[in-house]
């Protein structure tokens, strides 16, 4: 009986783990998504570097001020005033995109003189998404749809952290309140908002192969779509074209 293993499979799993022999390009999706993911517990270091620097008699005015204008001044996450078009359009977000690999496909063109509300589903685990299509440019919306000037919304929690919330800042990410919508759906023709519309109860209904939608105790956003005579636009995400 002869033993051994076949030289060409054992180089076809070398191949298959070698870190080596990873193109640049996934390398650079991979650390897209890795940051992205990081999000959660960096939150938490940011807050402790906060405290820190309060802590700090030296650094304790300056990071003073900055908490009285997070939490009483800035106006930012309800208007989106602050986005950046540079920081929503770098490459990193195309990266990002490419990863899973995510595309965009449109169903029919939206009229750049009216308003919108994109109702996004399903929310997964963190969203990626509605963050690659809407919250950036990583899948070429504002190509897609011209005229269009979309803010994704997300917890109003997301803009307490210090920091880390000028990051949501730049990229036009508004938070989920009334007052977003009455803001943004108020200004000029063509703005638009987008909502994960199942929250976190439907990211635990997250199962792969199949999709569950958290519809029937969220609906405030059907009715400020009313108020401000705002369309609105279903989209969804799958396993066949990412966004819809």
């Amino acid at each position: 009986m002869k033993m051994g293993a076949n030289p060409d499979e054992i180089k076809s799993l070398s191949d298959a783990f070698s870190i080596v022999n990873v193109p640049m390009s996934r390398r650079l999706q991979t650390a897209a998504v890795a940051s992205f993911v990081c999000v959660l517990p960096a939150t938490i270091l940011c807050w402790l570097f906060g405290i820190a620097l309060l802590l700090n008699p030296v650094t304790l005015v300056p990071m003073l001020a900055y908490f009285i204008f997070i939490f009483f001044v800035d106006k930012a996450p309800t208007t989106g005033a602050r986005t950046s078009q540079w920081v929503r359009r770098a490459a990193w977000w195309k990266h990002f995109a490419a990863y899973f690999p995510m595309s965009l496909r449109s169903e029919q063109a939206l009229d750049p003189d009216k308003k919108y509300v994109f109702g996004y589903h399903p929310h997964g685990i963190i969203s990626v998404g509605a963050l690659a299509c809407f919250g950036t440019e990583g899948l070429g919306f504002s190509n897609t749809f011209k005229g269009i000037d979309v803010h994704l919304v997300t917890l109003p929690t997301n803009f307490r952290s210090p920091f880390l919330r000028e990051i949501w800042i730049l990229l036009g990410i508004c938070d989920s309140s009334k007052e977003t919508f009455k803001c943004v759906l108020s200004s000029k023709s063509g703005s638009a908002i987008a909502v994960v519309v199942g929250g976190a109860a439907e990211s635990l209904e997250s199962c792969p192969g199949q999709i569950e939608l958290v519809l029937a105790q969220r609906k405030g956003f059907v009715r400020q779509a009313l108020m401000y005579g705002a369309c609105l636009v279903p989209t969804v995400g799958n396993k066949f074209s990412k966004v819809l």
